[in-house]
């Protein structure tokens, strides 16, 4: 597979004329310590973590949030500040310039940052995002830590894509999307992997 992304993004970076690619990349573990009806700590997210980091920097990406605490353990908040269950609008560090005059600020939300940011010099543009999923009538959505203890909340795949196509500078570049979230608590038989 990793030869796959190295194809397609060099592929890219020739029909762009070398310019590098952007990248906002998720990966949600949880705490050991969570009860079992909050979000589940997820065994080798760490390493999907340094994996991930790894392949996007081998393949030319730059990473928008590079901060661990904006891409590992992320709430919903931090995806989105006006998702937050107090009805205030804006969580815990998050501040928000008005983007028609400033671009998105180090501390803003991913999404606004999706949304808001110039990606008129990127070849492409990733989002990876390794979490625990569901789905429900068909539609897949992927859990992100609440700013709430022993919870979770969740977000549909559609949503993301939305952001990823509201930004007009975004319309003109190839998009990556990579969801790496299982579905079930079973173990697939005869792989010993929990899914």
């Amino acid at each position: 597979m990793l030869e796959q992304l190295d194809a397609v993004s060099t592929r890219m970076a020739a029909i762009n004329n070398n310019l590098p690619g952007k990248a906002v990349m998720v990966v949600n573990a949880g705490e050991r310590s969570n009860p079992p009806y909050g979000f589940r700590y997820r065994e080798g997210a760490q390493k999907d973590w340094d994996n991930m980091c790894s392949v996007l920097n081998d393949l030319g990406f730059e990473r928008l949030n590079k901060e661990r605490e904006r891409s590992y353990n992320v709430s919903l908040s931090r995806w989105d500040h006006t998702k937050t269950r107090d009805g205030v609008g804006h969580a815990q560090g998050n501040t928000h310039p008005p983007h028609a005059e400033n671009p998105p600020s180090e501390t803003c939300c991913l999404k606004c940052l999706i949304q808001h940011h110039d990606f008129g010099l990127a070849s492409s543009f990733a989002f990876y995002i390794s979490t625990h999923g569901v789905q429900e009538r068909g539609v897949l959505s992927v859990q992100f830590l609440s700013d709430y203890e022993n919870t979770y909340d969740s977000i549909t795949v559609k949503e993301i894509v939305q952001t990823m196509s509201s930004n007009p500078t975004l319309k003109a570049i190839p998009k990556i999307l990579i969801v790496q979230a299982c579905r079930e608590d079973d173990m697939h038989l005869g792989s010993g992997h929990k899914v």
